[in-house]
């Protein structure tokens, strides 16, 4: 299907509440290998605002809501509201309540969206006497109540001689479960005498599943069950083989014929290990070579990974020689194999994190066969941390420090790493973790989401982390270089700022020399020590009624007559044929992206910010939200300013929102206090009042 016609039927579903439109949408999300590029994105967007109210009311619309979810659909505020709404109308309303929504991790952002999919597909389909298998206690169960006041789970072994109870979250997440057949009890219960093949028992078991069953779990499920109870292990591995020695498996395609990457990682994964053929015929080699140079197109995301592991797999199968033959012409075509690491987009190397710890030293094998070992280092500097360990272990000291210390930057993972080892690496490598270096990781904005766990990491150890932060200061070198560093730190907020140069302090003498010389409370913070010190800025942060009013109906607006209108000027655009040369479907679809974006801000900004009503305010001779301050200039030269809530400001009226930098320089001083403003002008507060009541009644938007 092209782009065109996908977006077309994108419209179509936002447009008209057609069941059968809808269904389709939805057969055709399923096809689809990525949902989080291109046009797609915004697609969905248009969708669920258009559907916002309606999702509870139509099967066919939560259905899509799911599907998108299981597709892995961008995350965002407004999807998951829609997929509350969409599994509340696909569930059974005894499963709707609060803590069984909860253990779908629908308001938890940790857990992914096609995960909530997966675990809904499960949640209904689990009712009391279904079976259900647990990789953790390798064990069959049944299910014999489910508690929706704990949201737990009680289980009882099949024979019904025990039970327990587990979490509803963990059964969700972790157990395999089953529909409730009769025959499924024979496979949970086998007996010798009457045991089907293989072929036949892993068929059974995987149609009465109720999700996807890998063949790693189908496997590991048939060997808990069958050993010892009914066979040995090696009988257990020559039962499991038989249903590739069958005519059929005669007659499949060897995997130097594959025509796609998807056949040809399925051919290579269903050869057993101790069975793997060695490519002993030139003429396969040759065919993987030309398999390999023909894929001079974008390749999509599950395609990179299937080629990873398939470049794994083919480590043990081939010589050295042979898989430098096969892989040459891959290289210009393998986003993982980046020509110049440094400036290559991390997304390229997101594969990398996916590798499973079986397949990632091969992989790396091949990597530095292909390249060198100065190449791995170079790539080395920016994968995610759990690469590290294999990938480094191969690469000499001085040649990974020598990478490290020459790349434009050092990411959190590299210096997490190197902080990790450092009792088994030179002082030339362990220096790299400085505060500069630090500081610079740290501000990295928009990494990909497998390097975020260390950014996360990194931070937690230069906050609390006593070592880290001695470490960091002693190959900082000179005191001043430290601070330097620090005015730099712009992922840390002034508390956590002034938190930290405290706690360096500690760790050394020169540096708190440093500090009482050198004037840096005031470059960092605009204000002195010795001066008073003020209460911390509210959290949350407060503003008027008045303005809280005007965003709630700012939000409404664009809820109830906004989007509803540019959805019509959609349709309008859309109605005079090919979009490729359509400026007023582009006016409206830009249109459309700038009101999503408004409304998503909105919404976050309104649920964190409280509205406060200043008549409340006592005014103890400190300036705070909702006070009149009297700031003298000059003798002769004094003016008076309102300190107003955070979304209040107005410079041309006097009003002075309490967190800009005006704001902030005020607030907490005392009367008598002398005072630097961000313009550098030199002022002495005179007088604190409250507002005046005129202004106390606008900003409370009393009539």
């Amino acid at each position: 299907m092209t782009e065109k016609n996908l977006e077309e039927l994108f419209i179509e579903a936002a447009e008209a509440d057609s069941a059968e439109v809808i269904n389709e949408l939805t057969s055709k999300v399923a096809e689809l290998e990525d949902l989080s590029s291109g046009d797609v994105p915004d697609h969905i967007a248009l969708l669920l605002e258009s559907w916002e109210e309606s999702i509870e009311q139509s099967e066919a619309k939560a259905q899509c809501c799911i599907a998108l979810a299981a597709g892995g659909a961008p995350d965002s505020a407004l999807f998951r509201n829609a997929l509350s709404s969409a599994v509340k109308k696909i569930l059974p309303p005894y499963l709707t309540r609060t803590a069984f929504l909860r253990a779908l991790g629908l308001r938890d952002k940790e857990t992914p969206l096609p995960e909530i999919a997966s675990r809904c597909k499960v949640l209904a389909k689990l009712k009391e006497g279904v079976l259900v298998y647990q990789p953790d206690s390798r064990g069959w169960g049944k299910v014999s109540k489910i508690d929706n006041f704990t949201a737990s789970v009680g289980i009882s072994s099949v024979t019904g001689m025990s039970s327990f109870a587990t979490p509803l979250e963990k059964v969700l997440s972790m157990a395999v479960v089953f529909q409730s057949k009769p025959e499924l009890l024979r496979l949970a219960q086998p007996n010798r005498n009457s045991l089907p093949p293989s072929e036949t028992w892993r068929q059974q078991l995987k149609s009465f599943a109720v999700t996807d069953l890998p063949d790693k779990m189908l496997e590991s499920i048939a060997f808990s069950t069958l050993v010892p109870a009914v066979m040995s292990n090696n009988d257990f591995g020559k039962w499991w083989k038989m249903s590739s020695k069958g005519s059929e498996s005669k007659a499949r395609r060897q995997p130097a014929d594959s025509r796609s990457i998807e056949e040809l990682h399925v051919l290579l994964s269903e050869a057993s290990e101790p069975e793997t053929p060695k490519l002993d015929n030139p003429e396969d080699v040759a065919k993987f070579a030309r398999f390999f140079g023909g894929l001079n197109r974008k390749l999509s995301v599950k395609e990179v990974k299937q080629l990873v592991e398939i470049t794994a797999m083919f480590s043990t199968r081939a010589s050295d020689d042979e898989l430098i033959e096969i892989f040459e012409p891959l290289k210009p075509n393998a986003p993982f194999w980046p020509v110049n690491p440094d400036s290559a987009p991390l997304e390229n190397l997101e594969v990398w994190a996916k590798v499973s710890a079986k397949e990632l030293p091969p992989f790396t094998r091949v990597t530095r066969l292909l390249f060198s070992e100065k190449y791995l280092a170079d790539i080395a500097e920016h994968l995610p941390l759990r690469c590290l360990n294999t990938v480094c272990e191969s690469i000499d000291d001085e040649l990974i420090t020598e990478a490290i210390l020459n790349a434009r930057h050092c990411g959190s993972d590299i210096l997490l790493w190197v902080w990790r080892n450092r009792k088994k690496h030179s002082e030339k490598l362990v220096s790299v973790v400085d505060l500069e270096h630090v500081i610079a990781a740290l501000s990295m904005a928009g990494m990909p989401k497998a390097w975020g766990a260390a950014q996360r990491e990194l931070k937690k150890l230069l906050m609390e982390h006593k070592e880290f932060q001695q470490l960091v200061v002693k190959n900082s070198g000179e005191s001043a270089n430290v601070f330097y560093a620090l005015l730099n730190a712009r992922s840390l907020h002034p508390g956590e700022l002034k938190s930290l140069i405290v706690m360096l302090q500690r760790h050394c003498e020169k540096l708190a020399a440093e500090w009482k010389k050198g004037n840096w409370e005031i470059k960092f913070f605009g204000q002195a020590s010795q001066k008073p010190k003020g209460p911390v800025l509210p959290d949350p942060p407060v503003t008027s009624i008045k303005s809280h009013r005007i965003r709630q109906q700012e939000l409404k607006d664009i809820i109830n007559k906004h989007q509803p209108e540019n959805r019509k000027a959609l349709a309008a655009a859309r109605a005079h044929g090919d979009f490729r040369e359509n400026a007023e479907y582009d006016a409206a679809k830009e249109r459309r992206n700038f009101l999503s974006k408004r409304r998503s801000e909105l919404e976050s900004e309104l649920d964190y910010i409280q509205p406060l009503d200043f008549h409340a305010v006592e005014i103890n001779d400190s300036v705070v939200a909702g006070c009149t301050v009297t700031l003298e200039f000059a003798p002769g030269d004094s003016r008076e300013y309102f300190i107003v809530g955070a979304w209040d400001g107005d410079y041309d009226k006097r009003l002075i929102s309490y967190n800009s930098r005006f704001g902030v320089r005020l607030f907490g001083r005392k009367t008598g206090d002398e005072v630097t403003l961000p313009d550098g002008k030199e002022c002495k507060i005179t007088r604190i009042a409250g507002l005046p009541d005129d202004l106390r009644k606008e900003l409370a938007d009393e009539k």
